[in-house]
C-alpha cells in the first residue's frame, strides 16, 4: 500500500456545511464510501490558528474536527489535513500543524500544505515552516497544493517544497476555461522540468481538480470527467477535487461521485503522450540551465 493518497479523494474545508447537507458525520462518511472515494483532505489549520471549531460565546471550541476523522477512519476512509499557509509568521504556523498531527496521530494519513500568493519571495520562511514540521514530526508525509504552472509563479518558493516535501498537488483549476486535459499535462510537464531542474527524483504528481462555480462560471460535468481521464492516462495514481460543500451546492458532487477508480479500468498508460512529455520535460530542464538557470531562488 502506498504512504501517499490513492484513488478518488476531495478537498473539505467547512466541515459543518457538509454534516448539515448529510445531517450527521455518519452520514456524510457513508456518502463518500459508497460512491468510491479512497480519501479526504480535510482543513485543520489556517496560518496559526486550528480550524473547523465551534463559536461557543467569545471564544471557540474545538469539538468539530475529531469526530469528523473518527468516522471517517472507523469507514476507511484515508484522512489528510491540510491548511492555508500565509508565510508571516512560520514558526507559529508550524506549531498549530504539530498540534494537530499530534492531537491525531495514528489517524491522519499526513499533512497538504496550501501556500499560495501570500507565500511569494519568502524562500526562508518556507524552510523554517517545513523543518519545524519535519523536526518535531519525522516520519510524516507531507505534500503541498499550489499554482499548477511554475512558469508562471517563479517569485515562489518552488524549490523548498519540491525538495522538502513528498509529493506535489497542483489546483489544476480550469477556471474561465474549458480545457482540463491540456492543462492537467501541462502543470505535469512543468513539474517534472523543474524537478529535474532542481536535481530531484519524481515525486508523485496528486492533482487537484475543479467542481465548483465562482463569478458566473461553472464547471461543465464532462470537464470533471476529461480531467479523470488525464489522470489516468498519466497514470497518476490519484485525484482529488475542490471542494465537497462547493459542489453540493452547485450540484457537482453526483458527478465526481460517478468517477470510477477501479485497478482493472482498462487504462492506456504507455501511450506517445508519457513519452512526449518526458521528453519535453528533459529539454525545457537543459533549455533553462543554459540559461542560466532560472531555479535559483531570486525573486523575481
Amino acid at each position: 500500500m502506498s504512504k501517499f493518497p490513492e484513488g478518488k479523494g476531495i478537498y473539505l474545508w467547512q466541515i459543518k456545511r457538509v454534516v448539515a447537507h448529510h445531517g450527521s458525520n455518519e452520514a456524510a462518511v457513508s456518502y463518500l464510501k459508497d460512491n468510491g472515494f479512497s480519501w479526504v483532505a480535510v482543513k485543520a489549520t489556517d496560518g496559526n490558528v486550528l480550524y473547523n471549531l465551534t463559536r461557543y460565546n467569545d471564544g471557540w471550541i474545538d469539538n468539530i474536527l475529531s469526530p469528523f476523522i473518527d468516522a471517517m477512519v472507523d469507514s476507511g476512509i484515508k484522512v489528510w489535513l491540510w491548511g492555508y499557509n500565509y508565510g508571516y509568521l512560520p514558526k507559529q504556523e508550524a506549531n498549530v500543524i504539530n498540534r494537530r498531527l499530534s492531537q491525531f496521530e495514528g489517524l491522519v494519513e499526513g499533512f497538504i500544505f496550501d501556500p499560495e500568493s501570500q507565500f511569494k519571495n519568502k524562500i526562508d520562511q518556507a524552510h523554517t515552516l517545513i523543518n519545524a514540521i519535519k523536526l518535531v514530526h519525522p516520519n510524516v508525509v507531507l505534500g503541498y497544493s499550489t499554482f499548477r504552472y511554475p512558469t508562471y509563479h517563479r517569485e515562489f518558493p518552488w524549490k523548498p517544497f519540491m525538495t522538502l516535501c513528498d509529493f506535489h498537488a497542483p489546483q489544476v483549476y480550469w477556471q474561465d476555461s474549458s480545457n482540463p486535459g491540456y492543462q492537467l499535462r501541462k502543470s505535469v510537464r512543468e513539474i517534472r522540468a523543474w524537478e529535474k531542474g532542481f536535481g530531484l527524483q519524481d515525486k508523485p504528481i496528486i492533482p487537484a481538480g475543479a467542481a465548483y462555480a465562482e463569478h458566473g462560471w461553472i464547471v461543465h460535468p464532462s470537464e470533471i470527467v476529461k480531467f479523470h481521464e488525464t489522470v489516468r492516462e498519466l497514470d497518476l495514481q490519484a485525484e482529488f477535487f475542490w471542494e465537497w460543500a462547493e459542489a453540493q451546492d452547485v450540484n457537482l458532487m453526483d458527478d465526481v461521485s460517478a468517477l470510477i477508480w477501479d485497478n482493472d479500468e482498462d487504462i492506456d498508460t504507455t501511450d506517445s503522450a508519457l513519452i512526449e512529455m518526458n521528453k519535453w520535460a528533459d529539454l525545457v530542464s537543459e533549455l533553462f540551465k543554459r540559461m542560466g538557470s532560472v531555479f535559483d531562488e531570486r525573486p523575481r
